[in-house]
C-alpha cells in the first residue's frame, strides 16, 4: 500500500536531525549509509521511497541520548516491539 511509504525530501530528512543541527551515527546505521557522512549523502536519500516506520524510527532517534541509541537500533533490528 503507496500509505506506508514515505519519499524522503530536504524538508523531511532536516525534520530528524538532533537537538544539535546534526544526525547520529545511529541513524546513519539504520539508513544503511557509511559513517562518517560523505559529502553529498543527503542528495542520495532525496526521493528515496522508505517505510513510513523507519521514518518514525528516525525522528524518535533524534531524541534519545546517545548511550540508549545503540539499544534502540537492536531493539528495531530484531523486530522486537
Amino acid at each position: 500500500m503507496e500509505w506506508e511509504y514515505v519519499v524522503l525530501t530536504d524538508a523531511l530528512i532536516d525534520a530528524t536531525r538532533n537537538g544539535g543541527g546534526g544526525w547520529t551515527r545511529a541513524q546513519f546505521d539504520l539508513l544503511r549509509l557509511p559513517w562518517p557522512p560523505r559529502q553529498g549523502w543527503k542528495k542520495e536519500l532525496v526521493g528515496l521511497k522508505i517505510p513510513v516506520a523507519l521514518f518514525l524510527c528516525l525522528l524518535a532517534m533524534r531524541k534519545v541520548r546517545k548511550s540508549e541509541e545503540r539499544s534502540l537500533l537492536d531493539v528495531i533490528e530484531e523486530g522486537s516491539p
